[in-house]
């Protein structure tokens, strides 16, 4: 009985290590596809009405109230009437809003104790006369950033603001790009381009005692595999038979 069983476990760990199977390795990955706005943007040393800011952490400032009173070298804001995303970088290096906070006004809109991502931003749309912002950007969206290098915000001085006249952020909505892969297909295709090499190099083919080659692709292995179940099957008849 005890033969029987180490039988059977071994016919089954031979047909695990075996048997090919199909391994399709799946990614998501978005990209910026129909533009939302565009906005120009200045540092937290900017606190005016209409314009609209990006936030790094600077050192332990870390929150809106933390980081414009570092800023401003004064009192911090609550940017109670700006439009606020937090953008973080996925692993394509896209920005992508993650959270948004659209409450205007006070006590609602207050915003003070919101914190920049870890690996991210935060963007500050002022809301005057711009308030359908909060109807068009969404989370998911991607902000893409132009006229400034993104790692320069966390080393900024007080009152500093290299950002005016030149730096950008345009929302986009985002599209999902099929990266779906099948592994056993790219070997098919890359046997199937060896193949044809050879052929192309050899002149006249050997001569064949059998007709078409047999097909040694999935379908073979499956055949297989099934022929070495039922060999291993009947080995397993014998023993029984014998003992």
């Amino acid at each position: 009985m005890k033969k029987s069983i180490a039988l059977i476990i071994a016919v089954v760990l031979a047909l695990a290590t075996a048997v090919s199977v199909f391994v399709v390795s799946a990614a998501e990955a978005v990209e910026p596809d129909e533009l939302i706005g565009t906005y120009d943007l200045n540092t937290g040393a900017v606190y005016a009405g209409g314009s609209h800011t990006i936030l790094a952490a600077i050192g332990e400032n870390t929150t809106i109230e933390a980081i414009t009173a570092y800023m401003l070298g004064a009192a911090g804001k609550d940017y109670n009437y700006f439009f606020v995303y937090a953008v973080e970088a996925d692993e394509n290096g896209n920005y992508v809003i993650t959270a948004e906070y659209e409450e205007l006004g006070r006590p609602d809109g207050v915003k003070s104790e919101v914190a920049v991502p870890a690996n991210g931003y935060l963007v500050c749309i002022n809301a005057t006369d711009i308030e359908d912002a909060k109807d068009s950007i969404n989370v998911g969206d991607i902000a893409v950033f132009e006229g400034f290098e993104l790692d320069t915000l966390a080393t900024l001085e007080p009152l500093a603001n290299p950002l005016s006249g030149v730096a950008k952020v345009s929302f986009y909505t985002a599209k999902e790009v099929d990266e779906t892969t099948d592994d056993n297909t790219t070997e098919d295709n890359t046997t199937e381009d060896a193949n044809t090499t050879e052929d192309a190099t050899t002149e006249e083919p050997a001569p064949s005692s059998s007709s078409d080659a047999p097909d040694t692709g999935d379908n073979g292995m499956i055949v297989l595999a099934v022929l070495a179940v039922v060999a291993l099957a009947g080995g397993f008849v014998v023993i029984r038979a014998r003992g």
